[in-house]
């Protein structure tokens, strides 16, 4: 090989390591974290990192309907229980498990809710942090750390409070019911338990009180999916709260209280299922108000730009409503 053949050869390698190498050093959590562009798949860990060591008391697992259902401001404003909700977009059951790992390394909490709808969506038998694969990730973080470049253009396009996604939007479900009671129950798979085991025996190990809840969502509930989780929370002696069953009492309107036919709540139903959630929390669970701690100037601040926001989008809420109805109304006259 000629020299100058050599060169370039040399030069178009160190230009591809470096294309995969540095740009997955800047998207390290670390790096995420100090120039807050923390968004994705792996945003979650970098955002929990910034919230004061032991200033967590309830921390939510889960997937998107976990931060489209629970909103952490609205647990502060009725209660004064200090939350975060730790979902991650389109999460396996092991990803909740790492979350959560995370989580007890700055945190203290009392309670952890994990939103079920990820115990049936295939968890591969082998973590993809294990072995050659973790090792791979560690020299190319980019691969890990991909979606991270969306974070400018998410923040761009909504604000998360504690992880809790304000999200405005109506399409409305035009199903009909679809909770109909059966024996049947859906399998959950052995991959699945065995990291919901390890969550468990996480929680029980830090003495922290494990809940399941399932948030309402025609899109991914029915009651063979019911009878599979309460028979999963019986066998492990664990509080369940089913919001599908619930969602009458809720008053749960699928004309208006989802964002996208029915799979997950906006604003309107995540205030519902808090409202609902958060009354269970203050009945059942060992949680104490801190409203009067040296934290609560933080998270009152936090509240007043929530409240405003909420004000914003819950008018955009009922305009978009009341254009719906007028097309149904179109349609039916």
């Amino acid at each position: 090989m000629n020299r100058k053949r050599f060169l370039k050869v040399g030069a178009f390698l160190s230009l591809t390591v470096a294309t995969l190498l540095l740009p997955g050093v800047l998207m390290k959590p670390k790096t995420m974290n100090r120039f807050h562009l923390d968004a994705g798949r792996a945003g979650v860990f970098s955002r929990i990192k910034l919230e004061p060591r032991n200033s967590i008391d309830v921390v939510v697992l889960g997937d998107s309907e976990s931060y489209s259902s629970f909103s952490p401001m609205q647990l502060w404003k009725d209660y004064g229980y200090t939350s975060y909700v730790a979902g991650v977009p389109g999460a396996k059951i092991g990803e909740n498990l790492d979350v959560l790992r995370t989580v007890l390394k700055r945190q203290q909490p009392k309670v952890v809710m994990l939103e079920t709808n990820n115990l049936f969506r295939y968890q591969p038998p082998a973590s993809v942090e294990q072995g050659t694969t973790k090792k791979i990730y560690q020299m190319l973080p980019l691969l890990k750390y991909h979606s991270a470049w969306k974070s400018p253009l998410l923040m761009a396009r909504g604000v998360l409070f504690q992880g809790f996604n304000i999200n405005g939007g109506v399409k409305p479900y035009k199903g009909g019911r679809y909770m109909y009671p059966s024996k049947e129950k859906e399998k959950i798979e052995a991959t699945n338990r065995k990291c919901f085991e390890e969550i468990a025996r996480l929680c029980q190990k830090k003495k922290i009180q494990l809940m399941l809840y399932s948030a309402p969502s025609p899109r991914n509930y029915n009651y063979k999916k019911h009878n599979a989780l309460e028979e999963l929370a019986r066998e492990h002696h664990l509080p369940y709260v089913d919001l599908n069953v619930k969602a009458s009492r809720l008053e749960i309107d699928w004309r208006s209280d989802t964002r996208d036919r029915g799979d997950h709540l906006n604003l309107s139903g995540a205030r519902k299922a808090t409202e609902f959630l958060g009354y269970y929390l203050n009945r059942r669970m060992p949680l104490t108000c801190r409203w009067n701690d040296k934290i609560s100037k933080r998270w009152n601040m936090m509240l007043k730009d929530y409240n405003r926001r909420e004000r914003r989008v819950q008018f955009s809420i009922w305009r978009k409503v009341d254009d719906w109805e007028e097309e149904v109304d179109n349609e039916l006259f």
